[in-house]
C-alpha cells in the first residue's frame, strides 16, 4: 500500500493511475518527415512563378520550363510525400493530405504545360483556378501542421478527435 496524505491507497490503484496519466503523455505529431517535402514544394513553387513571368511573351518555352524542369521536381517530391510515414495517427493524415495536395501539384502542372502548349487560354484560366485553390489547401496544410508541432505533450487524452485542422 502507499500511503496518501488522508488514508492508505493499495498500489493497484496507484500503478492503474499512473499509467493511465501516462497514456495521456502523448508526444506532438511526429511530422518532421514533412519539412523536406514542404521545402521541396516551395522551390517548385518559386520556379512555376518565374514560369507564369515567361509564359506572358512565350507559352510554349514556358511549358518547355513545366515539363523539364519543375514537374520532374514535382513528381520526385509527390513521391518524397507518399513515403512520408508517421508513428502516430494524427500525424499520419496530416501527412496523407500533403501526399494527395503534392500529387495534385503533378497533375496540375501537367494540366498547365499542356494549356501552354496549345495556347488554350480557357484551360489556362481553369488550371490558374485549380492553382489558387491547391495553394489556398497547402496554406490550411501548413497552418495545420504548424499548429501540431506546437502540440503540447500532455494534450494526448483531451485532445478532440479530429483536432488536426480542417480538410
Amino acid at each position: 500500500m502507499v500511503k496518501s496524505a488522508s488514508r492508505p491507497v493499495p498500489i493497484g490503484i496507484a500503478w492503474t493511475l499512473a499509467v493511465s496519466l501516462l497514456a495521456c503523455l502523448q508526444a506532438p505529431p511526429d511530422i518532421g518527415g514533412t519539412i523536406p517535402v514542404r521545402a521541396e514544394d516551395t522551390r517548385v513553387v518559386v520556379l512555376l512563378r518565374e514560369a507564369d513571368a515567361v509564359a506572358d511573351h512565350d507559352p510554349r518555352e514556358a511549358a518547355r520550363m513545366i515539363r523539364t524542369t519543375i514537374l520532374p521536381m514535382a513528381e520526385q517530391n509527390a513521391r518524397d510525400a507518399a513515403g512520408v510515414h508517421a508513428r502516430d495517427v494524427r500525424a499520419q493524415r496530416l501527412v496523407d493530405r500533403l501526399a494527395r495536395l503534392m500529387a495534385d501539384r503533378s497533375d496540375t502542372l501537367v494540366a498547365y504545360a499542356g494549356a501552354l502548349e496549345r495556347d488554350d487560354v480557357a484551360a489556362e484560366l481553369a488550371v490558374v483556378r485549380r492553382q489558387r485553390r491547391l495553394e489556398a489547401s497547402m496554406l490550411r496544410l501548413d497552418n495545420a501542421l504548424d499548429a501540431a508541432a506546437r502540440t503540447p505533450p500532455s494534450r494526448g487524452c483531451s485532445a478532440p478527435e479530429g483536432a488536426d485542422g480542417p480538410e
